[in-house]
């Protein structure tokens, strides 16, 4: 292994034999990208079943709704399955990196499958996570914006339990005097391992980068370029508050409210 990593042989298998063995991890590699699949292959062969059956006339029309009813519905009921599995990798994930995050590792699943889900990438990223955690530790302790935007206040410990399914947001016992319970510096380190897996994902694919390539091939730096923790692209922490920080925007977006500017995305 190169000198710059601590990472032994033996916590490489634990982790990996953690990672395998799984039932998140196994049920996203078999489901994610073949349910949907499956699914549409299922129906068009039920479609064709009711297309050559000696149904006629009003029955025939009936049986068309039905099939199309049951085709959205599964449709939709396969979209949040996929989401559901996603979030579940996500959890597996982050349990995976509280081993390797000691050592200055991440692990990133990267999904380059087009049908079947055989083309999984597993990547090691090298990074010093402690710069992120401490400006997540401030962001923890700074007090939410708790301005109302077009009538709707963004909570963010709700949104983060709720939304996010994050399962150590800080809970304060009321009394005389009130109690935190929970360290800041343990909920900014499960909040960063939280969207690691998700940072590591778009930072595979390139999404994150300060510097871009039109169609000509030439390299020009994007406009909002501000680098914090890593030189080439965002870095975790500042996905976490961008993510956060958009999520409150798109939160105070009501569509039943009329306001004097109608682009709510140009004031």
């Amino acid at each position: 292994m190169a000198p710059a990593l601590s990472l032994t042989v033996e916590e490489y298998v634990s982790s990996m034999e953690k990672l395998m063995t799984d039932m998140r991890f196994t049920l996203y590699n078999i489901l994610y990208k073949r349910i949907l699949v499956i699914w549409i292959f299922s129906a068009f062969m039920i479609l064709l079943g009711i297309l050559f059956s000696k149904k006629q006339g009003l029955l025939l029309f009936g049986l068309g709704v039905a099939w199309l009813i049951c085709n959205a519905v599964a449709i939709f009921l396969c979209m949040w399955v996929k989401l559901k599995l996603n979030k579940s990798l996500e959890k597996c994930m982050a349990s995976v990196n509280s081993s390797l995050v000691k050592h200055n590792l991440l692990l990133g699943l990267d999904d380059r499958g087009k049908i079947s889900c055989h083309k999984v990438n597993l990547c090691f990223l090298f990074f010093d996570n402690t710069n992120c955690v401490a400006h997540l530790e401030k962001l923890l302790n700074e007090k939410p914006d708790e301005r109302a935007e077009n009538g709707a206040v963004f909570d963010r410990d709700t949104y983060l339990r709720d939304t996010e399914g994050f399962d150590d947001v800080e809970v304060v016992v009321a009394g005389r005097n009130s109690v935190q319970v929970g360290k800041k510096g343990e909920r900014a380190e499960k909040l960063f391992l939280h969207y690691s897996q998700r940072w590591a994902k778009d930072y595979l694919r390139r999404r994150l980068d300060w510097v871009v390539e039109d169609v000509y091939g030439r390299q020009d730096y994007a406009s909002n370029t501000s680098p914090r923790h890593l030189k080439g692209a965002l870095c975790p922490c500042q996905y976490i508050e961008e993510h956060l920080r958009n999520k409150r925007q798109r939160e105070s977006l009501n569509p039943c409210t009329f306001t004097a500017n109608p682009c709510h995305w140009c004031d």
